[in-house]
């Protein structure tokens, strides 16, 4: 028997009375959930922060899928990984090809009944507490925002005992929002204060790009559309820096035209910053996943009711995010290239296999 459960805030909720205080409901959303929603201090958390609500199921998964969860569980690599999904892997193994506890692993490679599993269960577990909640909030005609869960930790859990917790395997870059710590030595301050001297702001196409990562889990289709212009609008404004009098060109240069100008127009610049003398072209996984967030995103936007998976949508974020990346870097800003995933990195001659995982 498989137990499996989620953790979200659900903001602008909060419950009345002492810390013992819960409401118990359960959904069938086609399978049994039972959700709890409790005050914040039985999780240590203040009590400003809305009401914690936990989705929790048991199920029997058929025989590939139970046999996937028992292998991670015994911190074993599935079988039927395919060589191409080696790579993203051994980042997660130690020298003896065991898997690292703790970690959340990547759903790169799994059996296709394992990710399909994984991917329903995560809708599940997710409309199940978006469901009590909103139920909630209009039965006691509760204001607040217009989406109110908000992730905590590392997000699905799964079990095969009801003690031992391991975190959901996940496409790379999902899991906990939690980044890099900032080291606050004198020369990081330095560093920002220098850029705010020189007029450097966080480019409008980051901001954009930040606003679809937040709708990842709440809006599937309105992040990608959002991801989508957030990239158009990076490449215009990389095209305009570097050749002023090319603006009035890429102004309105249609979508279809992003793989070109990416992988034929970008390495016939002349970039403040370069790899081995000049401005490469983005590897092909890249490029293959910016026209699939492309094409997506017409569907989603001329075709009412295409969903688009969570997971597929993390893949095609990741590529964006790091198409806006090499970008700065290629503008000078030669400090963003550390923030390139390392399997983009990896494609781009970079980083050796070994040096990526």
């Amino acid at each position: 028997m498989l137990s499996l459960r989620l953790q979200l805030r659900l903001a602008g909720i909060e419950l009345q009375g002492g810390p013992d205080g819960f409401l118990a409901l359960t959904v069938v959303s086609p399978r049994r959930i039972s959700v709890v929603i409790e005050r914040p201090e039985l999780h240590g958390l203040g009590n400003r922060v809305g009401a914690i609500a936990i989705a929790r199921t048991q199920l029997e998964p058929n025989d590939n899928v139970a046999r996937g969860f028992a292998a991670l569980a015994d911190y074993r690599l599935p079988e039927g990984v395919p060589p191409s999904a080696l790579l993203n892997w051994r980042r997660f193994q130690d020298a003896a090809g065991r898997l690292k506890p703790g970690m959340v692993y990547p759903q790169s490679g799994l059996p296709q009944a394992m990710n399909l599993f994984i991917e329903q269960i995560r809708k599940d577990l997710v409309q199940a507490i978006s469901r009590s909640c909103l139920v909630l909030r209009w039965r006691h005609s509760l204001g607040g925002p217009h989406d109110p869960l908000r992730p905590i930790g590392a997000g699905p859990e799964w079990s095969l005992d009801g003690s031992t917790w391991h975190a959901l395997p996940a496409n790379t870059g999902t899991g906990s929002d939690a980044g890099p710590q900032i080291d606050p030595a004198a020369s990081v301050a330095a560093e920002i204060q220098a850029m705010l001297d020189t007029g450097q702001d966080e480019p409008i196409a980051h901001q954009v790009f930040r606003e679809a990562w937040d709708n990842r889990f709440s809006n599937r289709r309105a992040a990608l559309v959002i991801a989508v212009a957030a990239l158009e609008v990076g490449i215009k404004a990389f095209i305009s820096k570097l050749m002023p009098s090319a603006q009035w060109l890429i102004a309105d240069f249609p979508s279809p035209l992003i793989r070109r100008l990416l992988a034929e127009y970008l390495p016939s610049l002349k970039t403040p910053a370069t790899i081995e003398g000049k401005a490469l072209a983005l590897p092909k996984s890249v490029l293959d996943l910016i026209d699939k967030a492309v094409a997506t995103r017409n569907r989603v936007a001329h075709a009412s009711g295409e969903d688009v998976g969570h997971d597929s949508l993390e893949e095609m974020l990741i590529a964006i995010k790091d198409v806006l990346w090499m970008l700065d870097f290629y503008g000078g800003a030669t400090w963003a290239i550390s923030h390139v995933s390392p399997l983009t990195r990896t494609g781009l001659g970079l980083l050796d296999d070994d040096s990526a995982a």
